[in-house]
């Protein structure tokens, strides 16, 4: 065992863990994985955003080599999407690691078969669908740690069901890279609902598993809902957004907007450019699979400067997960998604920094088709606690130490704690309703305007 009572020896490897990553420790949870790893047991990792899951594979070679010397150790990583690997594989090279992902570039695949990278992410269909990089696999005896990213893409992605088809159906066969390569699993996500895991478990076959589960629960983020007709145009569901837009400009507060397809993703940004001047415009960026990778490179910089220009960034589920944005305070879901795994995700997006942010949910009837059973009860509870009501999804409570009127828009309405702040934690959404009656004449086109949303399956994906 590497933890547990350190012996003089070890701590120059902690210490060096915590130099090369800059961090002052690992977590209890991190020290459990890393552990468990190195005792060659299947880990299943689940934590919040933000909980430090990704450096439990990246620190994993420095104990592995450390307690078998020579053996180099070698991590395999399956990523969902083409930006999460360049993110992580830029991220391990300013390290001082060697890394790479398959397709990257055709004359590094010598370098691959030969086993000069220490860290290879590739998706399943890259893996699975080339005879080439199945038999380096089968082949290779450097590979010491197997990590399954995102894990939730197993069956959120993987799996058909009587009403959609497979949005990526080779992540359901993730489990087949077992078969080629023997060592340890580690499956992370910072959500997995209960039933989730369970079919996580069977199609990665995980065997003697240690499961180290975190509440997804994010305490400092308020949780709203609100219902609006079929044919209430976009630009006056968003006219909030857009007063303060116009107002604040640079000095807006931070927000993302979560939409269900490229499709409304795009009426949402053609809205905003028909209402707001091109001044303002510079402070408003899209995001999804179809847009050009310049752009996406450009906002993924902007986004991870918190004083940067973009204040709102209107976005598909790609700009989800693996992401690392500042400075976002205020998340809005335009319509919910599918599934409660994404949806508790993507509002975790708000509140990184630890100061108290706002999530909104807007939909209307049409939204409501094709939803799972937990993300249906969250949306049609008129009287339940909102925390409550979506961490029953996770098997977990709230700590029931919160404070009614920063919990949820159902306990504010319940708070009597006198506060003279109660009353102020308030979504924009809400005060902009109350507060200027002539905002549907100021942001609307026409009464009658009837936008159609579409119904089709979230974004796709940048895939091998």
């Amino acid at each position: 065992m590497i933890f547990g009572k350190q012996s003089s020896m070890e701590a120059p490897l902690l210490t060096k863990v915590g130099e090369v990553f800059e961090v002052e420790k690992l977590s209890a949870q991190q020290e459990k994985a890393i552990s468990s790893l190195l005792d060659n047991r299947d880990v299943f990792l689940s934590l919040r955003t933000g909980g430090g899951k990704s450096l439990c594979y990246m620190a994993f070679p420095l104990f592995y080599e450390r307690m078998y010397q020579p053996q180099l150790a070698h991590v395999l990583i399956v990523s969902p999407l083409l930006a999460i690997m360049k993110e992580q594989t830029e991220f391990l090279k300013s390290k001082g690691f060697t890394a790479t992902y398959i397709g990257k570039d055709a004359n590094e695949d010598d370098g691959i078969l030969a086993g000069e990278y220490q860290f290879l992410f590739t998706s399943p269909e890259a893996v699975l669908q080339n005879d080439k990089w199945r038999n380096m696999l089968s082949s290779s005896k450097s590979f010491r740690l197997f990590v399954v990213d995102e894990a939730h893409t197993v069956v959120h992605w993987g799996e058909s069901t009587m009403h959609i088809q497979a949005f990526r159906e080779w992540f359901s066969r993730t489990g087949e890279i077992r078969s080629l390569i023997s060592c340890p699993a580690l499956v992370i996500t910072a959500t997995a609902s209960k039933e989730a895991r369970k079919l996580i478990r069977k199609r990665l076959a995980l065997n003697n598993c240690v499961d180290i589960i975190d509440s997804p629960d994010r305490e400092n983020i308020k949780l709203f809902l609100e219902k609006i007709k079929n044919t209430v145009p976009i630009e006056v569901t968003f006219g909030w957004l857009l007063k303060d837009l116009s107002l604040e400009k640079k000095d807006c507060t931070r927000t993302l907007v979560f939409c269900s397809s490229i499709k409304t993703c795009a009426d949402i940004y053609t809205a905003f450019l028909m209402v707001l001047d091109k001044s303002v415009m510079e402070y408003v960026n899209m995001f999804h699979s179809c847009t050009s990778e310049t752009v996406k490179e450009k906002i993924r910089q902007d986004m991870n400067d918190e004083n940067g220009t973009i204040r709102v960034l209107i976005a598909t589920s790609a700009a989800g997960m693996g992401v690392n944005y500042k400075g976002i305070n205020n998340v809005v879901h335009y319509g919910p998604p599918k599934d409660m795994d994404s949806f508790v995700q993507q509002l975790g997006r708000a509140g990184r920094d630890g100061c108290q942010a706002l999530h909104l949910l807007i939909y209307n009837s049409r939204h409501t088709h094709k939803l799972d059973s937990d993300m249906k009860n969250y949306i049609e509870n008129k009287d339940k606690c909102r925390r409550l009501q979506m961490l029953q999804s996770y098997d977990s409570l709230p700590n029931g130490k919160g404070i009614k009127h920063l919990c949820c828009d159902i306990c504010s309405q319940k708070c009597d704690c006198e506060d003279k702040c109660c009353l102020q934690f308030q979504h924009p959404f809400h005060l902009y309703k109350t507060d200027d009656d002539s905002s549907d004449e100021s942001f609307c086109m026409s009464d009658d305007t009837d936008f159609e949303f579409d119904d089709e399956d979230d974004d796709t994906f940048d895939v091998m």
